[in-house]
């Protein structure tokens, strides 16, 4: 449901967010998807729709990718708009690169 968020990753101080791939085997419809962290949640990926099938698509936000972590952090998937299809499988990778 647009209230729910689900628990991504846990990268740590230091890294570096490089880039995210979103694939979805149905059409997410009109819900809105963000990845980021509480207060900001869209840090790496800006709030939008998803309606490609089986197609993999990279997002990443410059800001995000620019610099390296002050802190550890919990990435977090947010909806809105609507909720989530009911059957169908979304995949959410994330790469961070560590220095």
């Amino acid at each position: 449901t647009p209230a729910d968020t689900i628990v991504l990753a846990f990268p740590s101080a230091g890294e570096t967010f490089l880039c995210g791939t979103i694939t979805s085997d149905v059409s997410l419809g009109t819900s809105q998807v963000s990845i980021g962290i509480a207060g900001t949640p869209g840090k790496y990926r800006a709030s939008a729709v998803h309606t490609l099938i089986d197609t993999p698509v990279n997002f990443g936000r410059a800001a995000a990718q620019a610099t390296r972590l002050a802190a550890d952090e919990t990435v977090l998937l947010s909806i809105a708009t609507a909720a989530l299809p009911l059957a169908g499988t979304l995949i959410i990778d994330l790469y961070f690169a560590q220095s």
